[in-house]
């Protein structure tokens, strides 16, 4: 039977502690890919919701405009009616 020296479990120890870095540093970089796009997904998701906001004040602002001039040319009858 063979006995390891110390040698040799010093460079097991090497070998298994370059093999466990290369694996994590190769699961690093998947894993900063994955958050990568996933930023840039919710970037797009959040751009296209901001543009759809400013859709929906740039109609309730031309609404509100358009009521306002509703309201001016009712109360000009009103004040006719109420003159004669």
């Amino acid at each position: 039977m063979h006995m390891l020296t110390r040698t040799d479990l010093s460079q097991i120890q090497k070998v298994v502690k370059d093999v466990v870095r290369t694996e994590v540093e190769t699961e690093a970089k998947v894993t900063r890919r994955e958050l990568q796009t996933e930023m840039k997904l919710s970037r797009m998701r959040l751009e296209e919701r901001l543009s759809s906001l400013e859709n929906r004040v740039k109609d309730l602002d031309i609404r509100t405009e358009s009521n306002f001039k509703k309201i001016k040319i009712e109360l000009k009858k009103i004040r006719k009616t109420v003159i004669v």
